[in-house]
């Protein structure tokens, strides 16, 4: 996941943070079909990690 660039930090940051987000999307989209509960579309990132 950290990949090696010639960005600044900030922009490095930013990539990651961005990396981070789209994992926690796919997670939380299989936990939905695992689960196959009716989740609300908007859930609180507290209640999930």
């Amino acid at each position: 996941m950290w990949e090696r660039t010639n960005q600044l930090p900030t922009e490095e940051w930013r990539t990651t943070t961005t990396i981070i987000k789209m994992v926690q999307v796919f997670i939380n989209s299989c936990l939905q079909k695992i689960f196959t509960n009716r989740w609300p579309d908007t859930i609180s990132k507290n209640l999930l990690w």
